[in-house]
């Protein structure tokens, strides 16, 4: 990412990302990341093993929670193991087990994958979810085509984005790049996204938007209509590589 894509900011924040600096195991980049993915597999882990003894007056239901832990589930382990390689795999929540140090490699991270996402696909109603954020069928196979493609399934990832591309989830591109950017993040080009909640007890505050935030107001005579901008959160920048792939017609 920081030699192709993007590129240092301009302030004197942490620059391990882009320039490779410092970015070891002990780095706060990567020790987050690393915790972050193994506390959620550990909870979706502990979800499997108790959801079956919860009541439900609608099991559908339970199979749709199920369903949408499984793509949780996939998604966590391909960043593990596309970030770090052979790694730990952990399958239950069971301490010994946890406690074991262990490498498994990334044919078994990606058998776990697939096969997570192949079964949440059988699982859900095969139609676009009316509930914002929510994973739905269209999304879930959007994402197995790609893990297909990382498990190089060629003919595989092509079957299953044709039927998102052409089936019948009103999905299709942006007409505008104003409608693609719109702050609701609710036009039909998104075939899965979620946004920072105003239900109070999960809010929690971001500042990640800022790290994009160009310093343009500090110069005399330029006044924006943003917040923050010369706050000095500029992180990164794009590369004109990665501006000379964008259509700008």
């Amino acid at each position: 990412q920081g030699t192709d894509l993007f590129l240092r900011g301009g302030n004197s924040g942490d620059r391990g990302l882009c320039d490779y600096y410092g970015l070891d195991a002990s780095s706060g980049n990567v020790s987050w990341l690393w915790n972050h993915c193994y506390k959620a597999l550990a909870n979706i882990n502990m979800f499997f093993e108790t959801i079956d003894d919860v009541p439900f007056k609608d099991e559908s239901e339970k199979d749709q929670y199920k369903a949408e832990m499984l793509v949780m589930r996939s998604m966590f382990l391909w960043i593990i193991t596309e970030t770090w390689g052979d790694s730990y795999l952990p399958r239950s929540t069971d301490e010994k087990e946890g406690m074991e140090a262990r490498r498994s490699p990334r044919s078994d991270f990606y058998k776990e994958i697939i096969g997570g996402l192949e079964q949440a696909i059988q699982m859900l109603p095969d139609q676009r979810t009316s509930e914002f954020g929510r994973i739905d069928a269209p999304a879930a196979k959007a994402f197995l085509s790609r893990m297909y493609l990382y498990n190089q399934q060629f003919e595989d990832a092509e079957l299953l984005a044709t039927q998102v591309i052409e089936g019948n989830y009103g999905l299709e591109l942006a007409s505008s790049l104003k409608e693609l950017w719109d702050d609701s993040k609710r036009n039909n080009e998104f075939i899965w996204t979620t946004e920072f909640t105003e239900d109070e007890g999960f809010k929690q505050w971001s500042s990640y938007w800022q790290y994009y935030a160009m310093f343009i107001d500090r110069f005399p005579g330029i006044k924006t209509e943003c917040g923050w901008t010369g706050y000095g959160g500029c992180r990164s920048i794009p590369s004109l590589y990665y501006i000379s792939l964008f259509n700008h017609k």
